[in-house]
């Protein structure tokens, strides 16, 4: 069985791909197409993008409001998701105007810089009904709370410390995981790829590894958008930890 795990980065998509012996391979798609082509013969692909959009309407997607409940002090990292029509949008401004008019919220600039990751994979999901079926979206926070077991990390990834916690989680399930990201680091420029990106692309590897018997999603039940999208976020089974406050605490966000 072959998995993939892929994180946007400067140059395009950082993707990781895992067998069932331990075996991976790892590199650049200078577009979520390209990484199609490469990888249709995979079981799952596993994106760190909104897939499945908003036309209009004040209410937030409902995974992105549960997967912050669920990351209390890393919630930060879900942004709400533009509607489909800032996404399109020529410029920040008039993408801005289009998300105000039909959402009533602004737009950030971190949403707008991944708005062509975004639109990428919308216009390829919404053309392909085999490539529905295999990619999903994930959120490397989100994963890396169920790979420790219904906790946050600790640290911001970009530090030291949290490159440590996060390189430890996965050695558990993957012993080469530093190997990986130091190999790929070696073989790009950082103008074109930083070390967290490949450690986010691993981590979306990583859970997708747990295909079928232990990937869940939130909501459990999607919802699905104007054009028969998911709106979802996949992440691996938990193992809860007693600090991690028991199944009824997971229960009660979801």
């Amino acid at each position: 069985m072959r998995v993939v795990g892929a994180d946007g980065c400067r140059a395009g998509w950082v993707y990781v791909a895992l067998d069932g012996e331990q075996g991976w391979e790892g590199g650049i798609a200078p577009n979520v197409r390209a990484l199609w082509r490469r990888f249709q013969a995979a079981e799952l692909i596993l994106l760190d993008v909104p897939i499945g959009l908003k036309e209009r309407g004040h209410d937030e997607r409902a995974c992105d409001v549960r997967a912050r409940r669920l990351l209390g002090a890393r919630r930060s990292s879900v942004f709400p998701v533009p509607c489909r029509g800032a996404i399109y949008a020529s410029t920040y401004d008039e993408a801005c105007r289009i998300n105000m008019e039909r959402t009533g919220r602004g737009l950030s600039k971190q949403a707008w810089n991944i708005a062509p990751l975004i639109r990428q994979v919308d216009e390829l999901l919404r053309s392909d009904a085999r490539a529905r079926e295999t990619i999903r979206e994930s959120h490397p926070e989100l994963a890396f709370w169920a790979l420790n077991g219904g906790l946050s990390m600790a640290h911001y990834k970009a530090t030291p410390e949290g490159e440590a916690e996060r390189l430890a989680l996965l050695r558990e399930r993957f012993p080469a995981a530093e190997a990986v990201v130091d190999e790929l680091t070696a073989r790009y420029p950082r103008r074109d790829l930083e070390r967290d990106d490949v450690i986010d692309a691993l981590a979306l590897a990583v859970t997708a590894s747990g295909w079928p018997e232990h990937i869940t999603s939130i909501p459990l039940q999607p919802e699905f958008d104007a054009h028969g999208l998911r709106m979802e976020m996949v992440y691996g089974e938990v193992q809860l930890t007693a600090a991690g406050g028991g199944t009824d605490r997971i229960l009660d966000t979801l």
